[in-house]
C-alpha cells in the first residue's frame, strides 16, 4: 500500500503504535486522524481538549541517538523572537507546544519510551500541493513562492547556527 509505513517497523524500538480515537496526557490529546510518517516517526492530528483547537503529534521511534528535534525547535523559536526581532523564516517553522513521553507496548520482554513532540499543524507538504494540482506541477508564481520559502526558512537556521543534514 501507498503511505503506509512498513508494518514490521511496530517492533521494539520502532514506530508507537498509535490508535485513533486513543488519549495521551490525562486525556489532554484526543488522537483524531493520521497525518503521515517518516523515517524516525509518525505524525498525527489530535484534538487539544484544554486549548480547544488541533494539534500535531509526533512519536518518535525510541532510542534515538541524534540531536532533539524538541531542542532545535526551542532554540529556533526562542532565538527568532528574542528582542522583539523576528527572521523572516522563523514564521516557516512550527511551534513546539508541549511534549511528553509514551511508554511502548512490551515486546519479548521489553519496553521502551517513544518521545512526542506537539506543534503547530502544518498545512501540506510540497508533494502534496503538487498532487493537488491538475498539472501535477507548480505555476511559475508558486514555484517561485516556495523556493522563497525555502531559502528563508534554510537561511534562518543557519544564522541561529543548525544546519540540516538530512536523512
Amino acid at each position: 500500500m501507498e503511505d503506509i509505513e512498513p508494518f514490521e517497523r511496530y517492533t521494539v524500538g520502532d514506530y508507537y503504535p498509535v490508535r485513533i480515537g486513543e488519549r495521551f496526557c490525562s486525556a489532554r490529546y484526543h488522537i483524531v486522524h493520521k497525518l503521515g510518517h517518516g523515517s524516525y516517526s509518525t505524525i498525527w492530528l489530535a484534538r487539544d481538549e484544554i486549548l480547544a483547537k488541533y494539534v500535531a503529534i509526533k512519536f518518535c521511534v525510541s532510542g534515538l541517538d541524534r540531536p532533539s528535534e524538541s531542542t532545535i525547535l526551542k532554540a529556533l523559536w526562542d532565538e527568532g523572537r528574542r528582542g522583539g526581532e523576528e527572521h523572516i523564516g522563523a514564521t516557516l517553522f512550527p511551534e513546539l507546544l508541549d511534549e511528553f513521553e509514551v511508554e511502548g507496548p512490551e515486546i519479548r520482554g521489553t519496553k521502551r519510551k517513544h518521545r512526542c513532540l506537539v506543534t503547530t499543524p502544518a498545512m501540506m507538504s510540497i508533494a502534496e500541493a503538487r498532487e493537488a494540482s491538475p498539472y501535477r506541477y507548480f505555476q511559475l508564481p508558486v514555484a517561485r513562492a516556495i523556493a522563497a520559502q525555502i531559502i528563508q526558512a534554510v537561511a534562518f537556521m543557519h544564522s541561529r547556527g543548525i544546519v540540516h543534514g538530512g536523512v
